[in-house]
């Protein structure tokens, strides 16, 4: 029988950082994963930055192996250590977690949870008592449901987990008057690695109509300083700095205005003007009139003009080393 390979679904992941591929992240298959790829006679290949899932179909199209029903499970594993500072991103140490159980052609806004890898331990959230402490599965089933008592002193409640299948599980701590709960991710083998994961559960139509997933960030915002740093200025040369957009034609972009604002009037946000300058110097800033999305390519023409004289035509902009958008410029005359 002549077989070939048809897409089933792809994953990519997008960056408004990026003017074209976010490069930023690698795609990693549990061992579980791996399983259901050689049961359903699938391939996971790279291309342009996006993960291909292939399977393979009769000369019919139909799949050699159909998994619909199975879960699909992707890591994504962050292999660029600056991408906290350029990214809008306020994790607080918990994984997002990225399904498509609501509607299966696309993911749902990503789940915060902590991750474990072995047993753990639930701290209450409430000093109240009697609470009653569930921990329920992925489907909600309970699993297992303790009282504690105020004469019992526990402030936690411990759970071990071996035996258990990778996924989410959530604790849910019930009051007299109220419940809350907190999500978990058991999985010993990516408990310690991942970034982001991914579970897709594949449907049926997935074999007529491959979806495009996209896990998707934002670029941080900033405002854009320049600190202009002078030796040898007189004050009518020093006064008539500026700093000018002279490419938001170019670019296609709206112009960024700067203020001006003197060494006494920086902010607690500024650098401290005192270090910038040695004797004998002084020191200026340029910040633009709002915060600035942060972009892997820099806006052109960003100029230091003294008057109407352009001193500097491309103004150095923030690269991705760097968490905050201050520049230094350093001008002198002999």
């Amino acid at each position: 029988m002549i077989l070939r390979y048809e897409t089933l679904l792809t994953l990519g992941v997008s960056h408004t950082y990026y003017t074209g591929v976010c490069p930023d992240f690698r795609f990693v298959l549990p061992a579980d994963s791996e399983r259901l790829l050689a049961r359903g006679r699938m391939l996971a290949r790279l291309r342009d930055g996006r993960l291909h899932l292939l399977h393979a179909a009769r000369p019919d199209g139909t799949p050699e192996s159909d998994q619909s029903g199975h879960r699909l499970r992707i890591a994504l594993v962050l292999a660029n250590p600056l991408f906290s500072n350029y990214t809008d991103f306020a994790g607080g140490g918990a994984t997002p977690l990225y399904r498509n159980r609501t509607t299966p052609g696309a993911l749902a806004p990503p789940l915060a949870v902590a991750m474990v890898g072995g047993d753990f331990s639930h701290a209450l959230t409430d000093s109240e008592r009697p609470v009653t402490v569930h921990l329920r599965d992925t489907a909600g089933t309970v699993l297992r449901s303790d009282t504690v008592t105020a004469a019992s002193g526990l402030g936690a409640v411990s759970y071990r987990m071996g035996g258990k299948d990778a996924g989410l599980y959530r604790v849910e701590e019930v009051y007299a008057g109220a419940s809350g709960g907190s999500l978990y991710y058991y999985d010993r083998e990516l408990a310690r690695d991942l970034f982001a994961l991914v579970e897709i559960d594949i449907a049926a139509a997935f074999y007529a109509t491959p979806p495009s997933f996209t896990v998707t960030f934002a670029a941080a915002s900033t405002p854009l300083r320049y600190y202009v740093v002078t030796r040898n200025y007189t004050n009518q040369e020093f006064n008539q700095l500026n700093v000018v957009d002279a490419g938001f034609n170019e670019d296609h972009r709206p112009r960024v205005q700067f203020d001006r604002v003197e060494a006494a009037a920086f902010t607690s946000a500024e650098l401290p003007a005192a270090p910038l300058a040695a004797a004998g110097e002084r020191v200026v800033l340029f910040r633009s009139r709002g915060p600035l999305v942060r972009q892997d390519k820099p806006r052109r023409r960003i100029e230091l003009r003294r008057s109407s004289e352009v001193l500097v035509s491309h103004l150095p902009q923030p690269g991705p080393g760097q968490a905050a958008a201050d520049m230094i410029v350093h001008l002198s005359k002999p």
